[in-house]
């Protein structure tokens, strides 16, 4: 969120000093308190990625499992294997509602592909961002893998 991006290099520096095998940051859903306070809690997307981009690589050099969330892969060029939409289960999630089959849900409501994806390399494996996301900021961000 915009109150911790520019500190995400530090937090994964903490979290690999730990100890921890893996983490996951998350982009936020721009949904209840987050879409009331949108100013001051969802940063850009490519205003997070220098910053995302260094701490997935802290957790890269110390061979833990740093992952991402919401992030698709036309933001993540040299991080790809960061992804961690790939490698979730397509399982049951319980929160305010159940939802069976999670990884179908995201696919066919949850997320969304822009009019450029389908030129994109990983058109086939990437899910796109939350839809509420280019709903809001458009999609000039999103620039399809050549």
């Amino acid at each position: 969120m915009k109150l911790n991006y520019r500190f995400l290099p530090k937090i994964s520096q903490f979290l690999a000093d730990l100890g921890l095998r893996q983490y996951q940051f998350a982009f936020p859903h721009i949904m209840g308190k987050a879409l009331e306070n949108i100013e001051s809690v969802v940063p850009r997307k490519k205003e997070i990625m220098p910053y995302l981009k260094l701490a997935l690589d802290i957790g890269v050099k110390r061979k833990l499992a740093a992952k991402t969330e919401a992030i698709p892969y036309c933001f993540l060029k040299g991080c790809e294997d960061c992804v961690a939409e790939k490698d979730v289960p397509d399982t049951r999630v319980v929160d305010i509602e159940v939802t069976d089959f999670f990884v179908r849900w995201r696919k066919e409501q949850g997320k969304i592909k822009g009019p450029q994806c389908n030129k994109c390399t990983y058109f086939k494996i990437c899910e796109g961002p939350w839809r509420e996301y280019p709903e809001i900021f458009g999609w000039s961000e999103f620039k399809p893998v050549l």
